[in-house]
């Protein structure tokens, strides 16, 4: 029975992480680059979350998610370093525009490429949860 309770949240994580990535999309069809970095972060930050409670890890702030999945996927090699420093773009990023929010001015040049790699990242922690229930 927790299994399915967790397996609900998990399917609404990845809901959320694609709902951002749509949002993001539109956002930058419409040049609004701080926005769309934004949504890109959250899109891949609901996507950690979502292999987080696969493995049972408490959610309670986002250095900590970030920290565990680095220990836990990156460093291992469960998942490619180059989506490691995806997320760790966006979390900084993401983080430097909650506090510096006026002074942050994101451009296409930066936003773009980055947008063109958050499906893969969705993509590759999906699949990671899969293979952590087959095990």
């Amino acid at each position: 029975m927790k299994e399915n309770y967790y397996n609900d949240f998990i399917r609404k994580y990845f809901a959320k992480a694609y709902e951002n990535l749509e949002d993001a999309k539109i956002l930058a069809a419409n040049k609004r680059w701080n926005a769309c970095m934004n949504s890109m972060y959250f899109s891949s930050y609901y996507s950690v979350c979502a292999i987080m409670t696969k493995i049972g890890f408490e959610i309670r702030t986002h250095h900590g998610v970030k920290s565990k999945f680095f220990l836990d996927f990156i460093k291992t090699g469960q998942v490619d370093k180059d989506l490691g420093r995806l997320y760790a773009d966006l979390f900084f990023n993401w983080q430097q525009e909650n506090e510096f929010n006026e002074f942050i001015n994101f451009d296409e040049a930066r936003v773009l490429p980055m947008l063109s790699q958050i499906s893969d990242f969705i993509d590759v922690l999906q699949n990671k949860v899969g293979d952590l229930v087959q095990r």
